[in-house]
């Protein structure tokens, strides 16, 4: 499952980099930040600190029973990933899904319309009790595209959205006991 997935986004994020260039875009302006005033050491930072903010929330919000519920969806759909490839597929899922949204989507559709489809995206369907992930989608693409506004590029979001995937995959992947 871990190979599909990686091979899942890699190719989103290679389709994502076609569609920018048939829209008359280069990669650089998938990457390159809007200003400036561009410090990558503050981007690091910012986004580390929002994406660890977000965990914490998140261990926080465990308690609530839409989001345990949540997250033992996750963990059976994830059973099959191994916890060593964690790592690369917050990477990989991430930079991919912050060039699509953030890089590409942003700039066409907006704040606000890009964290809809974005929270669309995450949908279950068939699954009214996990409609808290679309939701909690939507408010992280408020979130990530913020810091792409604020920032003016995708390093910002790209790391905060490495550091929740990362952190939450090996949280959901860690064995429980019964």
């Amino acid at each position: 499952m871990a190979r599909t997935l990686l091979l899942l986004y890699a190719a989103l994020a290679g389709g994502t980099v076609v569609m920018a260039l048939a829209f008359g875009g280069t990669l650089g302006a998938l990457v390159q930040p809007r200003t400036p005033a561009f410090f990558p050491a503050l981007d690091l930072g910012l986004g580390l600190a929002v994406g660890l903010a977000v965990v914490l929330l998140g261990r926080v919000l465990d308690r609530v029973a839409a989001a345990r519920n949540l997250n033992l969806y996750l963990r059976e759909l994830l059973a099959p990933i191994e916890p060593r490839h964690a790592l690369g597929i917050a990477v990989l899922g991430s930079l991919a899904e912050e060039l699509l949204f953030r890089g590409f989507l942003q700039p066409y559709l907006g704040l606000g319309v890009t964290a809809v489809v974005f929270g669309v995206v995450h949908h279950v369907p068939r699954r009214r009790d996990l409609l808290l992930w679309p939701l909690a989608a939507t408010l992280m693409g408020l979130v990530f595209g913020g810091l792409y506004e604020l920032r003016g590029g995708i390093l910002a979001p790209t790391v905060a959205h490495i550091t929740i995937n990362y952190f939450n995959l090996h949280y959901l992947l860690a064995p429980r006991e019964a």
